[in-house]
Parts: structure tokens; C-alpha cells; sequence
């Protein structure tokens, strides 16, 4: 649909930290609406989020978007789980704990990314109601494009 081409659109990128950006087409080209939605808090709704995110909190003193979103966030994430099943973490890095995620050698691994994916479309559908987002959500950053089939699997619902 021709209306569908020029509609507001949302922009998210976890990486290193979390970007988050509107954009919206004016007459004559794509603006964006620069923001720190990393910053914003992100609150438990399932059991499970009530056993984790007490355990992040911990960590950095609150539990924001970013803190979850980001590479440090699949640490703090990873952390979280471990310390709500109460067992000893054995993975240190985003990387290995995306690695064991990803070939489910490690089920807290796997559930984090799990999680993330969760956790990304719960952000996604929010920002996509904030912006009235009738021209999509897109994701860059580093992260998406390595956990793709972990956000293919059903998780991640914008």
C-alpha cells in the first residue's frame, strides 16, 4: 500500500548499548526521532521475570531496557537466570553465552536468549504503539544478526 511506504517506522539496535529511534517521513525525506529508550525501565510480568529481574536489579541497581537489550544485558540476563535457579554461572562472556544458547549446550544460555527475544518484542510492540509504528519495527545492532534463529523461533513478537 502506498500509505504503508511513508508510514512511521521504529528503529531498534542492541549492540554494544540499545538504540532506539522513530522515523518518520516528512514531503522531502526520512527524519529520525533520536531518543534514550535504552533508558527506560523495563518491568517483570511473568513468574519468571518476578524470579530474574530482582537478581539484575542487583546488579546494576535497576533494571532498564539497555541492561537486558545490549551485550552487557545478555551477561546481566544470563547472570539473573543463574542466580534465580541457584546455580554456579559457568559461561563469562555475551559471546559464549550466545554460542551455548544458540547450540543448546547450556540451558540457561538457551533460556536468555530466549528471554532477550521476549523481552526485545515486548520493547518493539511498545515503542510500535508509542510511534503508531504502521510502517514496521526494524532491527540493527550487532545482536540481532547473530541470534536471528534464536528470534525466529517464536519468541520475539512485536
Amino acid at each position: 500500500k502506498p500509505e504503508e511506504a511513508v508510514a512511521t517506522r521504529v528503529v531498534l539496535g542492541p549492540g554494544t548499548g540499545l538504540g532506539v529511534a522513530g522515523l518518520v517521513c516528512t514531503r522531502h525525506a526520512w527524519v529520525p526521532v533520536p531518543g534514550e529508550g535504552g533508558h527506560i525501565d523495563i518491568g517483570p510480568r511473568t513468574e519468571r521475570d518476578y524470579q530474574i529481574f530482582p537478581h539484575i536489579e542487583r546488579i546494576e541497581g535497576r533494571v532498564t531496557s539497555e541492561q537486558i537489550l545490549s551485550g552487557r544485558g545478555l551477561r546481566n540476563l544470563y547472570l539473573g537466570i543463574c542466580a534465580a535457579d541457584k546455580i554456579t554461572p559457568t559461561l563469562e562472556t555475551p559471546v559464549d553465552i550466545t554460542s551455548a544458547g544458540l547450540d543448546g549446550s547450556n540451558p540457561q544460555a538457551a533460556e536468555t536468549l530466549d528471554l532477550f527475544a521476549t523481552y526485545l518484542g515486548r520493547l518493539a510492540g511498545d515503542l510500535a504503539l508509542i510511534f503508531m509504528a504502521h510502517g514496521g519495527v526494524y532491527l540493527s545492532g550487532g545482536i540481532p544478526v547473530r541470534i536471528l534463529s534464536a528470534l525466529k523461533a517464536g519468541s520475539f513478537r512485536a
